[in-house]
């Protein structure tokens, strides 16, 4: 199933790193979304790790 689409903005759920990013792609054989955090920055991670941002909460 398939929680963030393309173009979502979503937060680590890490709390030493709360860091907010922009959803790429999802790969759909390592059920992983390609995050992007900056020009230089992106990695994979599971819909577990993280949530949707929402400005102003926490």
């Amino acid at each position: 199933m398939k929680k963030f689409k393309t173009g979502d903005i979503v937060q680590l759920l890490d709390p030493d790193l709360p860091i907010v990013g922009l959803v790429m792609t999802r790969d759909s054989k390592k059920n992983k979304y390609l995050i992007k955090f900056s020009a230089g920055q992106q990695d994979y991670y599971s819909e577990e790790e993280l949530m949707l941002y929402v400005h102003g909460q926490k």
